[in-house]
């Protein structure tokens, strides 16, 4: 996982987007707290609802993390689309 990048390379770039950079050791700090937070809810699945970005990837790397099923929703999708996929997931 990527993850296990943080213990070699700390401080190097995980992610960046646009000015947004962030090192693994924060990544890592990140996808933890929300890991965390996702347990603490109880749930066995997300849908999750956002265009590509690093939120993005921490939430799909909490997700795994916690072994919780993540269903992405894409934004161009039509609200019956949507409801479709969230039906079947």
């Amino acid at each position: 996982m990527i993850l296990n990048n943080a213990d070699q390379w700390p401080d190097s770039i995980a992610l960046e987007s646009g000015a947004q950079q962030i090192s693994y050791r924060e990544l890592k700090l990140a996808v933890s707290l929300r890991s965390r937070w996702l347990e603490n809810q109880g749930v066995s699945r997300v849908a999750l609802l956002a265009d590509n970005s690093p939120e993005w990837v921490m939430c799909d790397l909490a997700c795994q993390q916690s072994d919780i099923v993540l269903v992405p929703v894409p934004s161009f999708f039509t609200p019956a689309q949507q409801a479709h996929l969230l039906d079947e997931a």
